[in-house]
């Protein structure tokens, strides 16, 4: 009975083996991307100016919304949210290709706020830095 256990284990063991088959396919490259390469989307900044009372100067502190529909807007259902730095400007980054709609608020003195809402069109392959100006 030994023998016949011990046959078929080797049976077992040797078939194992024989049937691993071996992957020689490379690794594929894996390069980091600094720059948008991609037909479908584009990159958007957005820069707050005064209008009125010290034309064309920045912004800072301001919040801003980006959001997908005027739908998403009337609902408060942004895509994300930024405020701006010292010179005006908030990043969103790369975005896919589209119309999207910008809500900006500037408390202009406590408790009094400027608010705006603008579109934008984010295009295939082409940064956009989209200026909207406050009056106050």
């Amino acid at each position: 009975m030994k023998p016949l256990v011990f046959a078929f284990l080797a049976i077992v063991v040797i078939s194992q083996a024989g049937c691993k088959k071996k992957d020689e396919t490379p690794a594929p490259d894996t390069s980091i991307v600094y720059a948008d390469s991609a037909s479908g989307t584009g990159y958007l900044s957005v820069q707050l100016r005064r209008w009125t009372g010290t034309p064309g100067a920045n912004i800072g502190n301001a919040f801003v919304a980006l959001y997908l529909t005027y739908e998403d807007y009337a609902n408060d259902i942004s895509l994300t949210t930024g405020r701006t730095d010292g010179n005006g400007y908030v990043d969103f980054g790369y975005l896919n290709v589209g119309n999207y709609y910008i809500y900006s608020e500037v408390e202009v003195t406590p408790g009094n706020f400027s608010q705006r809402v603008d579109v934008v069109q984010v295009q295939s392959r082409t940064p956009i830095t989209k200026l909207v100006y406050h009056e106050f």
